[in-house]
C-alpha cells in the first residue's frame, strides 16, 4: 500500500517527464531536479523507475545518457490495471461500469478468445445470482464444464455437489451469511486464546469487546 501511494506522487509529472524524454533528455537526475522545482515531493528512487520503464520501453542501454530514439507513446503512462481491479470491472453491474472499463473488456475479449469465455461465465455467474435465475443454472453449469480452463470445471463440479444449496440460494431471499460470520469471529478469538477458551470464557470475552447482544 505504502509503495502505490508514493507511485502516485509521480502520476501527475508523468506526461512532463515523457515530454522531456522524447526531447532527449535521459537523465534520471536531471529529471528529477526539474520535477522537484515544480512540486514534485517524492524521492529520487521513483523518478528512476519511471526513467528505466522508458529506458526498456526505448531500448536504450542504461549508461548512456542521450541518444536519438524514436519518440514513445503516451500509453506508457498509463499504468495497467492489477488482476484484482480488473476482476472487480468483470464482476461489477454492467449499469456501473464506465465506458472505458467497457472497452477495455471487450478488447480482451477479442484478443483471448478463450479468456473472454471465461469472462463471460463470470458475468453471467454474478447476474444469475443477482437476479435469482434458478432456472439458468444448469446451462451454467453445463457450459463451465465445456470450458477450456479447469478453475471453471472444478468451480462447476463444486456447485453440482451442493446444488440443492445453490438452488436455495437462487430461490430464497434470505441467508446465512451472518450466521457464517459470527462463527468465523468465534474461531477467530479461539485462535487468539490458543484453543483453550471455554463457553462461558468466549461468551465474554464477545460480549466484551465487541459487545454483540446475542446470548
Amino acid at each position: 500500500m505504502e509503495r502505490q501511494q508514493k507511485g502516485h506522487l509521480i502520476t501527475p509529472f508523468q506526461p512532463y517527464l515523457l515530454e522531456r524524454w522524447n526531447e532527449g533528455c535521459h537523465n534520471a537526475t536531471q529529471l528529477f531536479r526539474e520535477i522537484r522545482a515544480q512540486g514534485f515531493e517524492g524521492h529520487q528512487t521513483i523518478v528512476l523507475d519511471t526513467v528505466r520503464r522508458f529506458r526498456n520501453a526505448s531500448g536504450l542501454l542504461p549508461k548512456v545518457r542521450k541518444s536519438m530514439t524514436e519518440p514513445l507513446s503516451t500509453d506508457l503512462i498509463h499504468q495497467p490495471p492489477s488482476l484484482r481491479t480488473l476482476t472487480y470491472w468483470v464482476l461489477q453491474r454492467p449499469e456501473n461500469r464506465t465506458t472505458e472499463h467497457e472497452k477495455l473488456i471487450s478488447r480482451i475479449c477479442e484478443e483471448q478468445p478463450q479468456l473472454g469465455l471465461a469472462i463471460g461465465l463470470a458475468q453471467s455467474f454474478a447476474s444469475m445470482f443477482r437476479q435469482q435465475k434458478a432456472g439458468a443454472l444448469e446451462n451454467w453449469l453445463e457450459q463451465a464444464d465445456q470450458n477450456h480452463y479447469r478453475g471453471w470445471k472444478n468451480f462447476g463440479a463444486g456447485l453440482k455437489q451442493n446444488k440443492k444449496a445453490v438452488r436455495a440460494a437462487l430461490t430464497l431471499s434470505w441467508s446465512n451469511g451472518p450466521t457464517e460470520g459470527h462463527i468465523n469471529r468465534l474461531k477467530y478469538l479461539k485462535r487468539l486464546m490458543y484453543g483453550r477458551a471455554k463457553d462461558d470464557m468466549l461468551r465474554q470475552h464477545v460480549l466484551w469487546q465487541w459487545k454483540w447482544g446475542f446470548t
